[in-house]
């Protein structure tokens, strides 16, 4: 377990709601900017109004330390998001500066492409359910994935929707996989010793966790507009 990259990665839950329930996962960019998936906070063509009462929090905050917890400020939805085919599924969601300046690196788009081969590996972390139908989790669970190549995926896709270069696939087991509440959750491949963020999870199998590919939203296909609101303008 990394608890570093643990520390980065918040469940997004509805404050008035007690017990705490989480119902997606998400992770920080930036000391004040959470990515997420855009279904998490986008419905039915607008931004879901309940999204005024979402609280954001680490481990610890679930936990109770409210040191690690923040309301959301304001919510960004990628404009091209689109409910029906699930491309752009990618949102952003403005918190207060509390998470200790910790965030995630994103990978580069070659990274990403080095990484993105057939059985190569990467780590998803959410707070997701723990079961098939058990509840979700109130820490930051981390499970291995297999990943697939663009190719392979491509080849092998199953889903209504038309395959898009902007997803990323991976391969759990119904054992140990991501499951309903790990949306909008990161998927982390390793560059040279360091942890880096590839995906955020968008969608998987109506036939249960683990079964047929999980599909994420393959962040740097959007590093523009991701820079436009939370990472400011690339180096020189």
């Amino acid at each position: 377990s990394d608890q570093t990259t643990r520390s980065i990665v918040v469940g997004i839950y509805y404050e008035p709601i007690k017990p705490v329930k989480t119902w997606c996962s998400g992770v920080l960019i930036a000391p004040t900017w959470v990515l997420t998936a855009a279904h998490c906070v986008f419905d039915n063509g607008k931004i879901d109004p309940y999204s005024q009462f979402i609280s954001v929090a680490t481990t610890d905050g679930l936990s109770g330390i409210t040191s690690t917890k923040s309301p959301a400020l304001s919510v960004i939805v990628y404009p091209g998001y689109d409910e029906n085919t699930s491309k752009g599924d990618i949102a952003l969601i403005k918190v207060t500066d509390v998470f200790g300046g910790n965030f995630a690196s994103i990978a580069t788009d070659t990274e990403v492409a080095n990484s993105e081969t057939t059985f190569s590996q990467a780590m998803a972390v959410g707070f997701g359910r723990i079961s098939q139908s058990g509840p979700t989790s109130t820490i930051g669970l981390e499970v291995p994935l297999t990943l697939w190549s663009q190719s392979e995926c491509q080849r092998q896709w199953s889903y209504g929707t038309s395959f898009f270069s902007g997803f990323i696939c991976s391969q759990g087991r119904p054992s140990a996989t991501v499951c309903n509440g790990d949306s909008g959750g990161p998927l982390f491949v390793t560059v040279s010793g360091q942890r880096k963020l590839v995906g955020v999870l968008s969608f998987g199998s109506a036939a249960g966790c683990g079964i047929n590919f999980t599909v994420h939203t393959r962040v740097n296909t959007y590093i523009d507009f991701l820079r436009q609101y939370a990472l400011g303008a690339p180096s020189v």
